[in-house]
């Protein structure tokens, strides 16, 4: 009747033809609700709340930008989300959190490569760093002393 592989199945739903029936009827009464409360469980999850996030970004996008502007920002973020996640994927997360602080660092003291209210910007950087008494004391140094 259930063939090899099905025919526990069928045994048990056979032996126990009360419990079958107790849970036909339980979900032909209590069906009302139930997919509205396994959406609100999923709206209360973590991939629900990225789902509405994700929702409200594309609605945001929709609404502010033409779609031919925003296309090549989207580009943009979906690329250095893809180039992150390969950098913590092949060398972990703790890298990857350190060179992004230490970008912060350099860009905020007007070292990174925008610079800062029109700083220095990234090509000044080693002329900077010759400046800087802490980096000085590095470039004094001889051989003998390390």
């Amino acid at each position: 009747m259930a063939g090899k592989t099905r025919s526990n199945i069928a045994a048990s739903i056979l032996l126990n033809g009360d419990v079958l029936e107790d849970v036909y009827n339980a979900s032909a009464n209590d069906y009302e609700g139930s997919a509205q409360r396994e959406n609100e469980k999923y709206l209360d999850s973590i991939e629900g709340r990225i789902a509405r996030l994700q929702n409200r970004l594309q609605e945001l996008a929709f609404t502010s930008f033409a779609a031919d502007d925003i296309k090549p920002i989207i580009s943009f973020l979906t690329d250095a989300v893809e180039l992150a996640t390969t950098l913590v994927d092949k060398i972990g997360l703790l890298p990857a959190l350190i060179g992004s602080i230490g970008g912060a660092v350099l860009q905020y003291s007007g070292l990174g490569l925008f610079g800062k209210n029109g700083g220095i910007g990234f090509s000044g950087i080693i002329p900077a760093l010759k400046q800087n008494k802490f980096f000085r004391q590095f470039g004094e140094l001889k051989l003998n002393d390390v």
